[in-house]
């Protein structure tokens, strides 16, 4: 009772207690169990090698024995007398006999043969020759044998034991009274048979060879079997032959299947397990069998396995005895450790019912410890990388108010010391279509990434130079970097080292290919001073600007702008002016669009400053011209002025701006030559995919509706939706359905029932077809798959 309750308040002692014991158990059953299936494993590959022997000697005496009666039917074949009783017709008795007295020479020279045969292919009868019997002219050969098995095979193989039965037997269970071995020439007799030489050959003699291996490898606890090219099994204890069955057809698919001419494998459960192996022989198309008991073999292992279960039971009783000790032992720290930190811990120790041990109460409290302590480092690193920033930014932004002992604080702080003869440099990295970014991302991950960019940053360009990158907020970071003399682009006029492109352009690489983020990069010229560096920041954002001209993705240094710096201000061309104004009013879209190139051609070489005056002028009269258009015209030309204006403000390069103004240009143009009832047809098509974009929740939302609203028949509504959306009204209401259900699939907060009725579906069966039909799954196996993604 005492123990109990011990064990209850201290759970830390009773969980140790248990896994140790748990331990001792599992090891041990663990290698008891890997015990045993390793000596099955070892007693199979040492039964393999056994058999392999048995069977290769098998094999070998079938072989051998081929290879005897082979000799003695090539002996026959090519003995003149028994050739001349094989082909000629002979009709003198006194021939006949002495030709006959041949075969007898054959079957005396080889005493394994139950007879010899000879089929003449002129008279078309046999001659026989045994011990017993002679047959000097028959049509039948041995007692009728021969030629029924002949009549019953018609393609029989040459120099291959074939099993013959004087009497055939309807169970397929007939005795093995010879094997029959036939040799025949290529001619055929009247009766359409060649001559042939037939050796048979004593069954007792080849199958008391296969008893006497098999009697000396397993002392007699097997059986040896033969199976020959159909599957039919030769039993040569029964001297019969057996039709095939589920035994010979494993043999033969293992075999098909992995192409092995040897091999072990254990067949059948329960009482009917047993061992199998095979080996296929050269001659004959035999495969030699061996099937062997597996209980038999295995008796000794399966007592090895109950005695194994009885230590298991009582190690189990001894480790519980041990385990109590060993716990208590291991648990005297633990103890220890409690009353030394009990006087300090307000938090009591669980009891038993509580849902903490005792080593989770001290863990609980040292990770307390340790958090706290990690908060206050913490709070201090990021106090300190705070001031560096705030430093650096000062510096960069405002470097000329900056005193001697501001900027030595500033070397202290930000460990960015500047020796004599050093040089700076100021690299701008601006994120390309910031505004589309700044939507997609909200300002928290906006830092985040901005971060993860300075990182890249200033790990790739510290491998080059000294460098600090710092966020300068908005769209862009600064990368403030220190050339030591002798370094590459430490004078004044040196052009941009191949190095610092390099790193410039795998820093864009990298960022794009980690963050799909843009970077554009500029490069202002080295100063002299601390106190030049705002200059040089200046200068970046400026270069920044041409962006304009080189596009996303660009690097732009002084040297490749210069050009652009010595061009004059913007001025007006009146011709082109009056071209691009012309072209628009007569409707020459080809020659209005001729006009824009000229006009962005032209301001491609000015000043940045002067490119946005050039794009705002030619928004200017742009908006001047299709307002004098419009003066003329019942269908109003659609131009936003402002709209417009905004869109080549926002504009990054002067190639989005001239495709902004051309495809605006372009498409105003086009919808000028439009007809007024294709402007009919073309509202009534927008006017219906605004209601059904408004309405698409309604289960009630239908052909009928739409086409008494827009003051058409139904079919007449259809058909010209069709003809200008390219499908039907309740096509179209369906597309609707399914993409804002895709939508609302992607928001584990609805289930699919509740998708289903938001985008106005009723029937949940003709929903899952729909859907399916759409994107190929339901819409229960898309929310799994978007959620393994």
């Amino acid at each position: 009772m005492n123990v109990s309750h011990s064990l209850r308040s201290r759970k830390y002692l009773f969980n140790i207690l248990l896994s140790v014991s748990i331990l001792l158990v599992v090891t041990l059953t663990g290698a008891t169990v890997t015990l045993y299936y390793h000596t099955e494993k070892t007693v199979l590959s040492i039964q393999k090698a056994a058999n392999e022997k048995m069977l290769a000697q098998t094999v070998y005496s079938i072989d051998s024995t081929n290879e005897l009666v082979k000799n003695a039917a090539i002996s026959a074949y090519f003995d003149p007398d028994i050739a001349e009783l094989m082909n000629a017709d002979i009709t003198r008795t006194y021939d006949l006999y002495q030709r006959i007295m041949a075969l007898e020479r054959i079957a005396k020279a080889f005493p394994f043969l139950h007879s010899v045969t000879v089929y003449n292919k002129t008279n078309g009868c046999y001659y026989s020759y045994s011990p017993n019997a002679i047959w000097p002219c028959t049509d039948e050969g041995v007692n009728g044998t021969i030629d029924r098995y002949v009549r019953e095979h018609p393609d029989i193989p040459k120099l291959k034991l074939l099993p013959v039965s004087l009497r055939a037997a309807s169970d397929g269970r007939s005795e093995i009274d010879f094997f029959s071995y036939f040799l025949f020439g290529p001619t055929t007799g009247e009766k359409g048979k060649p001559g042939s030489v037939i050796v048979n050959v004593k069954p007792d003699w080849l199958f008391a060879q296969l008893e006497t291996i098999a009697r000396l490898n397993d002392g007699g606890s097997g059986r040896l079997l033969l199976v020959n090219g159909d599957g039919s099994m030769y039993d040569p204890e029964a001297k019969r032959w057996l039709a095939p069955d589920g035994l010979s057809r494993q043999v033969k698919e293992r075999m098909a299947r992995s192409g092995a001419t040897a091999q072990l494998f254990v067949s059948g459960t329960g009482e009917s397990k047993a061992i199998v192996s095979y080996m296929a022989s050269r001659a004959n198309d035999w495969v030699v069998l061996s099937v062997q008991p597996y209980g038999q073999l295995f008796r000794d292992i399966m007592r090895m396995r109950g005695l194994s279960f009885g230590l298991i039971g009582l190690f189990i009783v001894l480790s519980l005895a041990g385990s109590v000790i060993i716990s208590f032992k291991l648990y005297r720290p633990i103890e220890t450790l409690l009353r030394t930190i009990r006087g300090h811990v307000r938090e009591p120790v669980p009891a038993g019912g509580g849902g903490k041990d005792e080593l989770a109460f001290i863990s609980g409290a040292f990770q307390a410890t340790v958090g706290r302590m990690q908060e206050l480092v913490t709070e201090q690193q990021a106090q300190g990388r705070l001031v560096q920033s705030y430093l650096l930014k000062k510096w960069i932004a405002d470097s000329e108010s900056l005193t001697p002992l501001d900027f030595l604080e500033i070397e202290e702080q930000c460990d960015f010391r500047l020796p004599e003869g050093s040089r700076l440099q100021v690299a701008l990295l601006q994120i390309d279509n910031y505004r589309e970014f700044a939507s997609r991302v909200d300002e928290r991950d906006r830092h985040a990434y901005k971060f993860a960019v300075g990182n890249i940053a200033g790990e790739m360009l510290s491998g080059l130079r000294r460098t600090a990158v710092i966020d300068m907020s908005h769209d862009h970071l600064v990368a403030l970097m220190r050339i030591d003399p002798g370094e590459p682009g430490d004078a004044q006029d040196d052009a941009l080292p191949d190095a610092l492109a390099e790193r410039l352009r795998a820093i864009q690489q990298a960022v794009s290919r980690y963050y799909r983020i843009s970077l554009s990069a500029a490069l202002s010229a080295p100063c002299d001073r601390y106190r030049d560096v705002s200059r040089s920041y200046g200068q970046a954002l400026e270069l920044g600007k041409y962006r304009l001209i080189f596009g996303r993705g660009a690097l732009i240094t002084p040297q490749s702008v210069e050009r652009n710096e010595r061009s004059g201000p913007y001025e007006p061309a009146p011709a082109l002016e009056k071209k691009l104004a012309e072209s628009i009013k007569s409707g020459r879209r080809e020659a209005a669009l001729e006009a824009i190139d000229e006009w962005f051609a032209g301001i491609a070489g000015l000043r940045s400053d002067q490119m946005v005056f050039g794009l705002f002028h030619l928004s200017a009269h742009l908006s001047r011209t299709f307002g004098e258009l419009n003066a003329s015209r019942v269908q109003q030309l659609r131009y936003d002025a402002q709209h417009a204006a905004q869109r080549l403000a926002a504009a990054e390069s002067l190639d989005e701006a001239r495709r902004f103004v051309r495809e605006t240009v372009g498409g105003l143009l086009d919808e000028s030559k439009t007809t007024t009832a294709e402007l009919t047809h073309r509202l009534i098509v927008d006017t219906v995919k605004q209601m059904v974009d408004a309405r698409y929740p309604d289960p009630g939302l239908c052909l009928q509706q739409i086409a008494s609203a827009v003051r058409l028949s139904p079919a007449h509504a259809s058909k010209l939706f069709k003809q200008h959306a390219g499908l039907s009204i309740p096509e179209y209401i369906t597309e609707v359905r399914l993409r804002h259900a895709l939508r609302l699939l992607a928001d584990e907060h609805y289930s699919v029932n509740a998708v289903m009725e938001k985008v106005g579906f009723e029937n949940q069966s003709y929903f899952f077809r729909l859907f399916k039909k759409k994107f190929g799954s339901t819409p229960k196996e898309y929310r799994m798959k978007n959620a393994l993604q």
